[in-house]
C-alpha cells in the first residue's frame, strides 16, 4: 500500500467516523430491545457493518471496538436511569 492509499484510507476512516458509530449504535439498540444483547446478535451487527461499502476504511477490530464501547455506555445508562427511578 503506497503513501497515497494509506492518506485516502485515513481520511475515509476520520469523514465517516460519526456515520459508522452512528450506525454501530442504532445496531446495538435494536439488537439490545429485549434487554440483553447476544453473541450471534454482535457478530451480525459487525458483519453488516463492516460488509458497507461507504465504511470501507474501518476494519473489523475497529466496529467490534465500538460495538464494545456504546454496550458498555448503554449498560451504564440503563443502570443509571433504573436508579433514578428506583430513587
Amino acid at each position: 500500500m503506497g503513501w497515497f492509499d494509506k492518506v485516502t484510507t485515513g481520511f475515509k476512516k476520520f469523514a465517516n467516523k460519526d456515520n459508522v458509530e452512528a450506525t454501530t449504535i442504532a445496531g446495538v439498540y435494536v439488537a439490545m430491545a429485549d434487554g440483553s444483547i447476544q453473541p450471534e446478535e454482535k457478530e451480525r451487527i459487525v458483519n453488516i457493518v463492516s460488509a458497507m461499502p461507504q465504511f470501507e476504511g474501518f476494519n473489523r477490530g475497529d466496529i467490534i471496538g465500538f460495538v464494545d464501547k456504546w454496550l458498555r455506555i448503554i449498560v451504564v445508562l440503563t443502570l443509571v436511569s433504573l436508579t433514578i427511578v428506583v430513587y
